[in-house]
């Protein structure tokens, strides 16, 4: 997890991992066996961050130019999934996905002067869309986990979705044992939606040692 939330994080972090660590990463390929996802700032909840959140998305179409030249490879995923932090509607996160898919690859077809677009200057821009992965973290939010994932996929009709349930957050606000409870209807319920919608659903959930999540 690459994360702009309120971090001074390295915009070339890929073509630095790349020309670094070649052999590694000529066993491992970057999008298909190690991924690398970006954390943003959610711009609805974090406004001093709110320029940020594009700039982030901004840094894929590069990211995937960088491994397209190291692995020779237009087929190539690169970076293409991106963590939304703080998330309570599905509305944010189609604004997120549609973001990137109409003003950070879309911009490639837009004609600044006569007879040339973006892309002739640019070249194109991929990924053409992204996998938006939302960070539920209150304690509403991962009880109404339901109506975010299926009001989500009614825009975007994906074949898979990631949801990510916060575990530390949840401690320090609600308690321990609240935490634990809560988590587990959240991904019961996220489930129990993804067999019903005929999507997989693949859960992250952000445990770790005390006291740092929950712990006394």
């Amino acid at each position: 997890m690459w994360d702009f939330e309120g971090k001074d994080v390295d915009i070339y972090v890929v073509r630095k991992l790349l020309t670094r660590y070649p052999e590694y990463f000529r066993n491992r390929v970057i999008g298909r066996d190690v991924y690398l996802t970006l954390r943003l700032p959610n711009p609805w909840a974090e406004t001093a961050e709110k320029k940020v959140f594009s700039q982030a998305l901004e840094l894929i179409p590069t990211a995937y130019d960088v491994a397209r030249e190291f692995y020779g490879d237009d087929g190539i995923k690169g970076v293409f999934q991106v963590i939304l932090p703080l998330t309570s509607r599905a509305e944010e996160l189609v604004f997120t996905y549609r973001y990137y898919e109409r003003v950070v690859a879309g911009k490639a077809f837009l004609e600044l002067v006569p007879g040339m677009k973006v892309m002739d200057v640019l070249g194109s821009v991929k990924p053409n869309t992204i996998d938006v992965i939302p960070l539920i973290e209150d304690l509403n939010s991962m009880l109404g986990i339901g109506k975010i994932i299926i009001n989500y996929w009614r825009f975007i009709r994906p074949s898979s979705i990631r949801v990510f349930i916060a575990r530390s957050d949840p401690a320090m606000n609600y308690g321990l044992i609240p935490a634990v409870l809560a988590a587990k209807i959240a991904l019961n319920k996220a489930l129990t939606l993804g067999r019903e919608l005929g999507i997989e659903v693949y859960s992250i959930i952000g445990v770790g040692s005390t006291p740092f999540r929950g712990g006394t």
